[in-house]
């Protein structure tokens, strides 16, 4: 393997996907960083040693560069775990700093090279369990005390002048300073990716303003709405269309109108609740109160009419019945593993009856939502249908908006 496969091999993204594997790619990921920059480093650090008189303490460092970049190679043959591997990147700064804190005499006398020991537990908190994380910690605090007492009882003594000294200071503190925050930079701005990720996956199950609450107010989350409006749309015939399909064309079809009903949803600033088989279901004034909700739901219901009238769906034109109510109704958060927010009442039953009792490619709405648009669209008056626990009710189609 070439200098090149090697690095292109440490860069390389990470096979990832499933949000729960995202933990485990970033720790990968800083690992990585971790031993190019420690090759890198103790390269450097070895070698300014060898040069500066201390050849055994430069040779300590240099090994750990040769133990960082065969480390690597193991685990890209897949002779090596990516849990050993980063362990492997940074263990051995324990020993190393305490080794060269005694060779060189003394932490004044080593220019304060014992600050390497101090990384692993900042690194590893970071791409460990807690478990390790402690470990390393006290590994840390033991390295620092024996480092403080243990050379006492040596009579090594460094060869490197006052200013050679002061100089590695100066570069042991730089480099361990920008070392810290690449890494740290680095987990910042993936946590923040990560969060972000975890949001729009929260808003794909819940409304933002749901969201907020539950942050701020953990505990059951329920509402009341004095007005809003339901709306009922389901596909007809959708049963013998799905038998008539193979599997993987129906559920795109699906896909198909389901996405664009998504883009109607938030072109009108609706509330989608939730998509049962080939049920759509939407409401305004929810979780957010409204004063247009029932032109809103009017509006929606309209443009996705029209649209289906004129346009298929790989090859197939479909059909909805609709049906709108509006009123009041209770909206809350149900579920401990699936999570879903919800609506209920009187409201959002006559809505689905109105859906049920309707025919192919109508509007049909209650008389609750007739009196809050009736002055905004034309209406045509269907007479009475028996609704089942409410007996005959008026209901209306909607015809077009008034221009």
């Amino acid at each position: 393997m070439n200098i090149l496969s090697y690095i292109s091999a440490i860069f390389s993204p990470i096979p990832g996907g499933l949000y729960v594997e995202e933990e485990e790619v970033l720790r990968v990921t800083v690992g990585r960083i971790c031993v190019i920059i420690g090759i890198l480093s103790s390269s450097i650090l070895g070698s300014l040693y060898v040069i500066t008189g201390e050849k055994v303490v430069g040779l300590v460092w240099i090994s750990q560069a040769i133990i960082l970049a065969c480390g690597s190679i193991l685990l890209f043959k897949k002779y090596l775990s990516s849990s050993a591997w980063l362990k492997l990147s940074v263990f051995p700064l324990f020993p190393y700093a305490f080794v060269s804190v005694i060779l060189l005499g003394g932490l004044a006398e080593s220019s304060a090279i014992i600050i390497w020991a101090t990384l692993p537990p900042m690194v590893n908190i970071t791409m460990f369990k807690n478990r390790d994380s402690r470990l390393f910690f006290t590994l840390s605090g033991c390295a620092l005390i024996g480092s403080a007492i243990i050379p006492h009882f040596f009579d090594h003594y460094t060869v490197l002048s006052k200013e050679v000294q002061g100089l590695l200071l100066l570069g042991n503190v730089g480099a361990y300073s920008l070392f810290v925050f690449v890494i740290f930079q680095y987990v910042i701005v993936q946590r923040d990716m990560l969060n972000r990720r975890s949001e729009e996956l929260l808003l794909n199950l819940l409304p933002k303003e749901i969201i907020v609450e539950a942050k701020n107010n953990p505990g059951i989350i329920a509402q009341t709405f004095d007005n809003a409006s339901v709306l009922f749309a389901d596909l007809v015939k959708f049963t013998a269309l799905a038998e008539s399909l193979p599997p993987i064309e129906l559920v795109e079809l699906l896909n198909s109108v389901v996405a664009y009903l998504d883009g109607l949803v938030e072109k009108y600033g609706l509330e989608k609740i939730h998509l049962i088989g080939d049920c759509y279901m939407v409401a305004a004034g929810v979780p957010i109160p409204r004063i247009d909700h029932a032109q809103a739901v009017t509006r929606f219901a309209l443009e996705m009419r029209d649209y289906l009238s004129t346009h298929e769906f790989l090859g197939r034109r479909l059909q909805f019945r609709i049906g709108i109510n509006s009123g009041f109704l209770v909206g809350g958060v149900v579920g401990n593993k699936r999570i879903n927010y919800d609506i209920w009442g009187d409201t959002v039953n006559l809505a689905s009856r109105m859906e049920s009792h309707g025919i192919a490619g109508s509007i049909q709405i209650t008389e609750a939502t007739y009196r809050l648009i009736k002055d905004e669209f034309i209406l045509e008056s269907k007479g009475f249908i028996n609704i089942k626990g409410k007996g005959m009710m008026p209901v209306w189609h909607v015809v077009r908006a008034i221009e």
